[in-house]
Order: C-alpha cells, then structure tokens, then sequence
C-alpha cells in the first residue's frame, strides 16, 4: 500500500508539473521516487522500464539512472559490507556509461556522480577512522581518508567545471527535451557546488593541526559562500547556508553562525525545510562546542527528534539520537559515585538510573541500525547498563532472581564488563597477548548462557517479545563464542524455523549454519578416529548444511543471510570437486553480499579447477569461462572502500585469478595486462598500506605476470625458434639481476614462478647451444631454489623437460637427436668442470649423464658426494639416500652397458667387469635394506627393494625376475579390494598394480629377445590386449592409481613396438589426445 501511494504521489507530483517529455515519463517518476527517498522503489521500476521496449535514446539514458539510483541506495543501506559493494557497483556502472557516451548531454552528471561516490567512500573510511582507540591508528586512518576526499575534490571541481559549461549550452532551449535536460544540468550544477564545499569541510576533519584544519574551512566557505549567494526560492541555496553557517560554527565565529542559522528558522516555504532539519541540527552542535547547560541541548535535542521523525534514520538522525543519550548519560553523573582505587561503582541514584536508562534505549536504536555512530553507541550502552544493573541487580547469582529482565540485564552486564576490559586491555596492552582476553571472553559468555538460559524459563506475557527474541539470538552467539557448536546448531535451527516470517529467523538459521560449518572443522581435524569413520561424520555434517541452506534460500531468498548460506552451499561443492554445482551456487549470491569479493575469488578458482577437470565436456567449461570471466572482468573496485585488509585482499586476488583463467585459454596478453594493472593500483590502496596482504597481493601479481611472459616464451620454445625466445626473456632476466630474487618466506609463490620460467630458459639455452648463457641460468635457478631438495627440487624438472624431448626426438624426430644430446653434454661437461660443486649440483650432474646413458660420469659424481655426519639433519640424510639410490641405478647403467653379447656370456673374462658392477650394486642394496635384526633406511622401502629385481631383468634373467615380482606382489594381492574403502587399502590397490605394470613390461622385454621373432611378436600383442582390458573394465579402467597410469603412458610414449601393438589393439586411454581420432580410425578399419 505505501508503494502504491508514494507512487501515486509522484506521478501526480509529476504530471502537475506538465511533464517536458510526455513521450518518456518514466524518468521523470524514476527521479521523483529517487528525489522522495525512495531509491528502491525507483530501481525497481527501473528495471520493469528496461524489461520493456524502451526507445533507443531511453535505453541509453537507463544505465546512468541504474548507476544514480545504486548509490541512492549504497547512501540508504546502514550495513556497511553491502554499502561498500553498492558503491563499488554503481562505479562500475558510471564507468561503463562513460566509455560508451563520453559525448552524451548527461556525461557531465555521470562524472559528478563519481565525484560524489569517491566522496562517500572517503567518508567511510573518516568514519572507520574515528571508531579507532588507539590515537595514531586513528589519524592514519584519517591521513587515507584525506587522499579520498582530496581525489574526489579534484573531481568535484571538474564536474561543476564541465556541468555549467553544458548547461551554457542550453541558455535558451527551445524544445521540451532541451529544457529538460537543462533542468537536470542546472540541478546537478547547485548538487556539485554543495557537495564541493562540504567534501573540503570534511576534509578539515582529517586533520589534527588547528591552522590546517582551519585552512581546509576557509576552502570550504568560499564554495559554499557561492551556493548561498543563489536564488532564495532554491532549497540548495539554503542547504547551502546551513553548511556555511557548519563551517562558521567549526571556526569558532559564532555571531556569525547563530544569524545564519536565525535566519533560516525564520524561513517559510517548502523550499527551506531540508534546510530547516540540517540547520537545527547543527545548531545544536553549535551550542555543545559553546559549553551551553545540557538542559538546554536536552531540549534542542528532543524537539529535533520529535520535529522530524521521518528522518530518525538520516545522518542527522543517528547524530541527534547519540547526542542526545550521550548528554543523558553526562546527566547521570552526578548520581554515580565511583571508588577511585578501584574504579568500580559505589552508589546509584535512582535519577540517575532514570537518565541511563533513556540513554541505553536511545543508544539500542543506533546499535540496531549500522551508521557511524554504532560502534561508540556500543561502548557506551555498556557503560549505561552497568550503571542500571548496579541499582537492578546488584547479585550475579541468576538462580535468586526472579524475573526475564533481571536475568537478562545480568546477560548484558556481562557483556559490559567483557567490552569494558577489552577496552582497557587495548589501551593499556595495544597489541598484547590476545590469549587472556579470548579465555576471559568465553567465561563472560559461559555467564551469559547461564543467564539466559535462566530468563527463558521465567518469561511472561509481559516480557516484551523484542528482548526475548534478543535474548535468544545473543544465546545463540554466545554458544558459538564458547564453542558449544551442537547446542547453537540446533537452538538456531528450531529459531529458525519458528520465525520462518520474520527475517529475524534468517539471523538465527545463520548461526546455525555457522555452529554446523564449525562441526564440520572439528570432525576434520578429529584424530582419534579411523579415517573411514570420520569420513561418514564429515558427509552427515555436509548433509545437515546442504539441507539448512536449501531451507534458507526457499525460506529467505532475498535476505542477507541467506547469500552466507549459498555461499557454503558452493564452498562444499568445491571442496567435494563438484565444480559446476560450486558455480551455480555461487552465481545465486546477490551482489550486495557483504562478503562479495570473497564470492568472487572463490568463483575464479571453482572456475580454474574446472578447467582442469577431464571429466567435464570442454562445451561446458567454455559456457562457464565466458560467464566467469565476463563477471569478473566488470566487478567494481571492491578494494577501494574496502573496510579491513582481507576483503581489499580478496577483490584483487579474484581480478588476478582472472589473469590466471587467461593463461588457461592461452590469452597471455590479458592476463599481463592485468597483472600490470593490479601493481599500478596497489599503492593507491590505503586500507592495505603497510600490512602483509599488501606484500602477498604484491608478489601475487609479480607471480602472474611472470607467468604470463612464460606462456609466451614457451610457445617459441615449442616451435623451436629459440633466438626469438631469448629476445622475449632476456629483458626479465636482465631485471631479475639487478633486482634480486626476493627471499621473504611471503615471495615463494614468485620464486616458483621465477623457477618455471628459469627451467624454461636454461632448456632453451641448451638447446640453441648457448652455453654460458645455460650455466647462467643454472645459477639464477639455484638461487631461486634455495631451499628446494636437489632431489625433489627445480633442478629435477630441468632434467625432466630433456629426457622428455630427447624421448619425443627418438620417436618423432631422430634426426635431431643426436645434436640434441651432444649440446645436452656440453652443457654438462662445461659444468662438471667448475670448481667446488655442491652435491646439489652433482645430484643434477649425475641424473643429467644418466638420461644420456653416460652412467660411469654419474657413478664417479655421485661416490664423490661424501655421507652426512651423525649430528646432520633429516633433510641432508634424506638427500644422501637419494644419492645411495642413484648410485644403485647409475651402477645398474654401467653393468648394462658392460654386459657382452649372449654368445660371449659364458666367458667368465668377458663378464667379469659387469658383474663386478652388478655386485657393487648388491652390496650397497643390502647395506640399505639390512636385516630383520639390524634394519636399514630402506627396510620397508618397495623402492628401494625392487632394484634386486630390476638388476635380474638388466642381465637379462627374466624368469627368476618375474618370480621375485609374484613373490612381491603376493602380500598385496591377499588384501586387495575391489573398490578401495579408504587410504590404506587404495594404497594396497595401488602398489598391486605397479608391480602388474612391471611384470606386463619384463614379459615384453623377454618377448622382444625371443628367438622366434613371429612368436615374440603374437605374445607381445597379446600382451597389448591385456593392457586395452584393463582400461576398458569398469574396476580397473584407472589402471590402479594415476601414478601407475603415467607409468604405461611412458612406456607407451617411449616404445614404438608396444605403442603400435596397443594401438591395434584398441588403446585409446594412454595415447595423446590428438592421436586418439586416428587410432579410432584405425580399429574401426580392422
């Protein structure tokens, strides 16, 4: 009924008027529902005319009425998250506007609507500023604020500048659309003049220094001074005589202030009443700065807001409602005594307790509305109750009191004191430990359970239902403080549930869904419990917050809340890699969600793994890379008014994980770009000024942007064109050496990108012979890898990119492979020949000969690396068993090299040198294995114990090796599980079919030896078809594990006997994805 009136109203305002475009009056009554306070009834009206079929100059004009209108909204909404996004939004929106009508007649307004938003967040940042404690936090809180308000200053200036010279355009319009557009020009110019002057009044208030405070003022008087020099029958005129006579009073020209202030009062006319509200108020401001007798602002005050209770929730409302509880409370204390050793209290008059109470009830109406008064309103109500508790409910023992109130006072109480301390311990102990406080944080809330939990079972109808419901959501909270999660699950949940009407009721299912959320942690980290059976906890706890929020979004669909709810709907199809059913649920958060950067973030990384998921059809992935990256690529700035470092944090990670689902689609151009961009804007970013998240979002950025310079360095590599790659890194690696790799703990997600890159360009170096340049970039790696494992480190993958061209050479392109080798072995030979190797670099020299098959040259590297001493770290012993390992196989390479033809093997001369290798390797096995009695390193290690096969298959004794692989495999086959029902038995599974993989490989090997070649060759196709089983039955078709499978990918990649009988055989799984299509073919023609 009140939209259907207002909306009558205005269009009757509206058509009274004579409408200047009868053709098009819907943006008449979209600026009249804005112009009546009501921004939401104006969107929505909005978004029916957009629907529609607008006409082409109306469609144009609509997206700068949505932008308007958002931040009508973002200037109503009293929670500051949603308010932070809404600005965010509606910038976007102006921005947007701007690119596509930089020539429009309403471009002029569009940068003043900027102007404007700037200024609101820069008036955020004053206000989370003055609820700071601690003096210094707060002036630098404050010093942000400024750049804020100074930036939005400038651009104030220059949209006046730009609006009167439109409007000079449209001295004498001649038809209804130019007069209406001069109208709105002339409107906006007078709205830029006051917000002008009142953003450099507000700028005064950053400073601490009286002369540059007064400074600021005078700016702000000489714009204002014009303002008010306008037409007497203009409200702005007079808005603007109100803030000039702020300015006057702020420099302490009272005379002065007091005839403006008279004259407006005596004003008559609807277009002095704005004017008339905003000048009552500062007077009253005026005569607490003067000293006047708080009787007297008493009555100032309660006249205002008996006056104007329409505007109880405007600023000058909320400023009204705290002046007038703070001189209540100033009133009382001349009836409190307070011991002074103590500083508790001593006595209560009963006058007092009148004017604490009236002050708690004013201060409770800010505190339920979030403005720039709540928090102090929350401090202060605290001082109050304990004042009315000490005449009310001088006992804490709940169990003698008697009443709801009583009981549910001592809650309060509780929480006075609690607020008191913490305000005392951060005065006292800025940044202290927090581990006294949290401890004394839960016993208040143990007290308050206890005292409600009292007051609920003495409840009457009398009790008023607001403070019982108040009572049963602080319960909830408290529980939650105090960790007993059930109890706040399921008392939130059945709250929940019997307020299914109220949004109160989306309050309480929230803090259910919380305490459900926290279960589920705790059943996470249980470590007292069989994994499977934690496993069914874990699924039960998702079940109870998948059903909970499902309820939410069919009970509250349009409710903050709510979007908490859909978000967790997301975060558990993430975490099970159900990534669609995390993007759609993510794509049901609306955008005011307090949280939305956070939303955001999360997105782009669902959206990065899905792109990795094989199991998803590429046409899906595609749908979901356009959607995301289209809503990511126009998410407004939710850094630029963030309101705590972790959110800032949030927005820029999610615009730099859109630079990484561009590196996903090849598109390295963009997503440099938006690494770039992100470095460029992170300074401007005072929330995150000197914190950690500046530094981590800083190497974040770095991190992409190396990437990026990967991507393209990698495309030349690939196509072999080597001189044109180094053109592309060298610039960056000249950089790198001049800046230093950085060290900080913070950096390694740099370094790892530094790494890739490095291990890029030594590959390419070596293989374009550049030597020196390859030794180069191996100490730049070495650098960067500080701290990395010579066995497990950057150097590995180095050797890993070689042997992995050098097989795709021997396959594809053998033509080149013998230069590929023989720079591979100048650059080790060159290397081997430094001086003063470190074992790290031996290990890498070693591995390196032996992807060469040169194992006598890592045999001596790696017996020169001598062992640790007894006091070494596990890390150093870890390494010199690698080294042990390595030296078996490098021992192994020799005898196999050694090994004479067959018809020379019975020659005991002939084999004398390989087995003397092969004993060697034996004896070193089994000083690292050892004894039941004396147990080595590598007593329990399959690793380790397989070598003694794999030296029976490298003399060519495949019999006795395919024994010992069955003698293996036996203890595993006994526990074997179809279908794995946790770790340990996918682990059995796992280790079953490695060592089926090694035996289907010794059976081929001994094939390819037959004597009978046409035989060898059946059994080796049979053998084939063995392998195509596996991948096509439905237990096995993982092939036991994805380690096992990668192990019959390199063989099948690296033979070309096998490879061809598994293609013939039907093989799909284990090939490329681009040879797949043809070997399809190939079996459909058989």
């Amino acid at each position: 009924m009140r939209s259907l009136s207002l909306l009558a109203g205005v269009s009757a305002l509206i058509l009274f008027a004579g409408a200047a475009r009868s053709e098009e009056p819907h943006l008449d009554l979209i600026r009249g529902l804005r112009a009546a306070g009501e921004p939401g009834l104006a969107m929505e009206y909005l978004e029916k005319v957009a629907a529609g079929k607008p006409s082409p100059e109306l469609a144009t004009v609509l997206p700068l009425e949505r932008a308007r209108t958002r931040l009508e909204l973002a200037l109503q909404e009293s929670e500051e998250g949603k308010r932070v996004s809404l600005l965010a939004q509606a910038r976007s929106e102006f921005d947007a506007f701007l690119k596509t009508n930089a020539q429009h007649p309403l471009a002029p307004q569009a940068n003043f609507e900027i102007a404007r938003l700037i200024a609101s967040q820069a008036k955020e940042q004053l206000t989370r500023a003055n609820r700071q404690e601690d003096a210094a936090q707060q002036q630098k809180g404050k010093d942000q604020a400024r750049t804020l308000f100074e930036e939005a200053a400038k651009r104030l200036e220059a949209a006046g500048t730009q609006l009167q010279q439109s409007l000079a355009k449209y001295e004498n319009p001649t038809t209804p659309e130019d007069r209406a557009v001069a109208k709105e020009l002339s409107q906006a110019a007078l709205q830029a003049q006051l917000e002008q002057g009142v953003n450099l009044f507000l700028i005064s208030q950053t400073y601490k220094a009286n002369l540059d405070k007064n400074k600021a003022v005078d700016r702000a008087m000489k714009v204002l001074q014009k303002l008010a020099d306008g037409d007497s029958k203009n409200p702005m005129t007079w808005v603007g005589r109100a803030w000039l006579a702020r300015c006057e009073a702020e420099t302490q020209d009272y005379p002065k202030a007091t005839e403006k202030y008279d004259l407006i009062a005596k004003e008559k006319g609807p277009h002095v009443e704005q004017a008339q509200r905003i000048a009552a108020y500062f007077r009253v401001r005026m005569l607490v700065s003067q000293g006047v007798a708080t009787s007297q602002i008493q009555s100032e005050l309660e006249n205002w807001l008996n006056r104007y209770r329409a505007y109880h929730n405007t600023p000058e409302g909320f400023g009204a409602k705290f002046l007038l509880a703070f001189t209540l409370q100033n009133q009382a204390k001349s009836g409190i005594v307070v011991d002074e050793k103590t500083n508790k209290l001593k006595s209560v008059t009963a006058t007092a307790e009148n004017y604490l109470v009236r002050a708690s009830a004013l201060y409770k109406d800010l505190i339920d509305v979030e403005n720039e008064f709540t928090e102090r309103a929350t401090n202060q109500r605290m001082l109050c109750i304990l004042g009315i508790a000490f005449r009310r409910a001088r006992d804490r023992d709940v169990s003698k009191l008697n009443t709801f109130d009583e009981c549910y006072l001592i809650a309060l109480v509780e929480l006075a004191e609690l607020n008191q301390i913490a305000a005392d311990k951060n005065k006292n102990e800025p940044g202290g430990d927090e581990v006294d406080l949290e401890k004394e944080r839960k016993t208040r809330h143990e007290r308050v359970i206890r005292a409600i939990e009292r007051a609920l079972t003495l409840v009457k109808p009398t009790d008023l239902p607001k403070d019982i419901l108040d009572a049963r959501l602080l319960l909830l909270f408290s529980h939650l403080v105090v960790g007993n999660n059930h109890q706040a699950a399921i008392l939130g949940e059945h709250l929940a549930r019997s307020l299914t009407r109220s949004s109160r009721g989306a309050n309480a299912a929230l803090y259910s869904l919380q305490a459900y959320v926290n279960v589920m942690g705790k059943t996470a980290t249980k470590q007292d419990v069989e994994e499977e059976d934690r496993e069914k906890e874990l699924q039960a706890d998702r079940r109870q917050i998948r059903r909970l929020a499902e309820f939410m979004e069919k009970t509250w669909p349009n409710d903050g809340p709510t979007d908490f709810a859909r978000y967790q709907l997301a975060n558990l199809a993430g975490r099970e890699g159900n990534y669609v059913e995390a993007l759609t649920a993510y794509a049901r958060v609306s955008p005011n969600f307090t949280n939305l950067a956070y939303v955001r973030n999360e997105q782009a990384i669902a959206c990065f793994n899905l792109m990795k998921d094989e199991k998803v059809a590429p046409a899906v992935k595609n749908q979901w890379f356009q959607k995301i990256s289209a809503e990511l690529e126009k998410m407004p700035d939710l850094a630029a008014g963030a309101a705590d470092p972790e959110t800032a944090q949030a927005y820029c990670m999610a615009k730099l994980q859109l630079g990484h689902l561009y590196l996903n689609q090849k598109q390295s151009a963009k997503a440099e770009a938006i690494a770039k961009a992100m470095l460029a804007q992170l300074p401007k970013y005072g929330i995150l000024a000197g914190t950690p998240q500046e530094t981590e979002t800083k190497y974040a950025a770095q991190a992409l942007q190396i990437y990026a310079l990967y991507t393209q360095v990698y495309d030349l590599v690939q196509a072999g064109d080597h001189v044109q790659a180094a053109k592309v890194y060298l610039p960056f690696i000249d950089q790198l050496k001049k800046d230093k790799i950085p060290a900080d703990d913070s950096a390694e997600r740099v370094r790892q990108a530094i790494r890739s890159l490095l291990q890029l360009t030594l590959r390419s170096s070596v293989q374009e012979g550049q030597i020196p340049r390859a030794q180069e970039m191996l100490e730049l790696l070495k650098q960067a890898s500080a701290g990395q494992g010579a066995a497990t480190g950057p150097l590995v993958a180095v050797l890993r990119d070689v042997q992995a061209q050098i097989t795709a050479m021997r396959r594809k392109d053998p033509n080149k492979l013998k230069d590929m080798v023989d720079k591979f072995a100048a650059f080790l030979g060159d290397l081997e020949k430094q001086k003063d190797l470190s074992s790290d670099v031996k290990i890498f020299l070693a591995r390196g000969y032996m992807s060469l098959e040169k194992a006598d040259k890592a045999t001596a590297l790696l017996k020169s690396i001598p062992p640790p001493d007894a006091k070494a770290d596990d890390e150093k012993k870890r390494t010199y068993n690698f080294v042990q390992l390595s030296l078996v196989r490098s021992l192994r390479g020799e005898a196999r090299a050694l090994l004479p033809p067959r018809k020379e093997r019975n020659d005991k001369s002939k084999m004398a040198p390989c087995l003397a290798k092969v004993d060697e390797a034996r004896k070193l096995l089994a000083q690292m294995i050892g004894t039941p009695d004396k147990k080595g390193w590598a007593f329990n290690s399959l690793e380790v114990r397989r070598e003694n096969i794999f030296i029976l298959e490298d003399m060519e004794q495949y019999q006795p090796a395919l024994q010992a692989w069955s003698q293996m495999q036996k203890p595993f086959a006994d526990k074997l599980k179809q279908v794995p029902a946790n770790k340990e038995e996918a682990a059995i599974r796992t280790a079953y079919f490695e060592i089926r993989f090694y035996q289907y490989r010794l059976v081929y090997r001994s094939n390819l030896q037959n004597p009978n070649q046409k035989v060898g060759l059946e059994r080796i196709k049979g053998l084939a078809e063995n392998i195509v089983k596996i991948e096509k039955d439905e237990y096995t078709k993982d092939f036991g594990g994805l380690s096992v499978q990668r192990l019959y990918e390199e063989w099948i990649e690296s033979d070309e006997i096998i490879r061809k009988a598994y293609k013939e055989a039907g093989g799909v799984a284990l090939i490329p994805a681009d040879e797949r299509t043809a070997s399809t073919q190939t079996t459909g023609n058989r």
